[in-house]
């Protein structure tokens, strides 16, 4: 019987070697981002990703009819908000540094970029549709101009997340 080689957490820290100096050396691989600007490159990222926080963040704090008691509009704009977190950690782990990305940072942020853009997308037409469904049950009453500004804070959040993902599917490694 063949057993599947377990991959531990922290196995990272074998890529790690101790030097004469009692330093430790990283020795793993290397992706490099293939850019010449690397700073406008990471600009152009932080400025995208910084316009779908701030419009995630806006519509929360928006008084509209759905975002009052109603399960069906909060809880993707919840989980909207939390995807969005766990995507800005990872763009701030991975533009923290050069462009040269450890291989252990490499493959625990950029494969998963798509995957989690993908979701805020799908969430914000989701919080989208719930917002329209609640105006045509219940009507919006006093919080009509709320509610149809957080449709349109979601489009956008729809159109720019859709856009950083294209825009980050561009980029490319090469491994050294």
């Amino acid at each position: 019987m063949t057993e599947k080689k377990k991959k531990h957490r922290r196995e990272y820290l074998n890529d790690f070697k101790l030097q004469d100096g009692g330093e430790y050396k990283f020795e793993g691989e290397i992706f490099t981002v293939q850019t010449d600007d690397w700073d406008g490159l990471r600009k152009n990222i932080w400025f995208r990703t910084a316009l779908v926080i701030v419009l995630v963040l806006v519509s929360g704090f928006l008084p509209s009819a759905g975002m009052i008691n109603t399960f069906y509009v909060i809880l993707p704009y919840m989980a909207e908000v939390v995807t969005a977190a766990l995507f800005v950690w990872g763009i701030y782990k991975m533009t923290k540094g050069t462009e040269k990305i450890r291989s252990y940072i490499y493959e625990k942020t950029y494969p998963r970029f798509h995957g989690q853009l993908f979701v805020i997308t799908v969430l914000s037409a989701m919080v989208s549709v719930g917002e329209v469904i609640h105006l045509l049950i219940d009507g919006a009453g006093d919080r009509l101009v709320f509610t149809i500004v957080n449709i349109l804070i979601q489009v956008l959040v729809f159109l720019v997340s859709g856009n950083l993902m294209r825009f980050l599917d561009a980029v490319s490694f090469a491994k050294e």
